[in-house]
């Protein structure tokens, strides 16, 4: 994978929680949502190309920090902890210096698996 193709599925995760696939295939379909939300990762792409955008600076509605940890530790065994033991793990390992609520991270997580498992199925079959 090319760091342009990295930088427009991290773009269109980070901005709509969705891969760039979705949004090709929901712009295919005659989605407007989907055509406006790819038009705006690919002028991010274009902006960011060509020296126009710190993709570091950007603010998402998706708190990235906090779904990278998710994203990794579902695979460390997030999956099986009460949302109280979620917390405290998110307090443990986060650096935002914010303490976690339970239902917070618990909301989290749910989104989180859904969103993996909707960029599962829009992978190509082996």
């Amino acid at each position: 994978m090319s760091e342009g193709q990295f930088t427009m599925g991290w773009l269109a995760f980070n901005k709509y929680g969705k891969s760039i696939v979705e949004l090709v295939q929901g712009d295919a379909m005659g989605d407007e949502k989907s055509s406006r939300q790819l038009l705006s990762v690919q002028k991010d792409y274009q902006d960011w190309r060509y020296g126009k955008l710190d993709v570091n600076k950007m603010h998402f509605k998706f708190d990235s920090h906090h779904i990278l940890i998710m994203q990794t530790g579902l695979e460390l065994g997030f999956r099986v902890l009460s949302p109280a033991e979620l917390a405290d793990c998110y307090d443990e390992m986060c650096n935002c210096g914010k303490s976690h609520d339970p239902e917070n991270i618990g909301k989290l997580r749910t989104r989180v698996l859904k969103i993996m498992d909707r960029l599962v199925k829009t992978l190509p079959a082996k």
